[in-house]
């Protein structure tokens, strides 16, 4: 379980950089 949370954690901040990298280079 504990394993499962963290990768959805790491998923979930990867998503956030991905939108702000998108919005920085835009």
């Amino acid at each position: 379980d504990i394993s499962e949370s963290s990768d959805s954690i790491v998923k979930q901040l990867n998503d956030i950089n991905g939108t702000i990298r998108v919005r920085v280079l835009h």
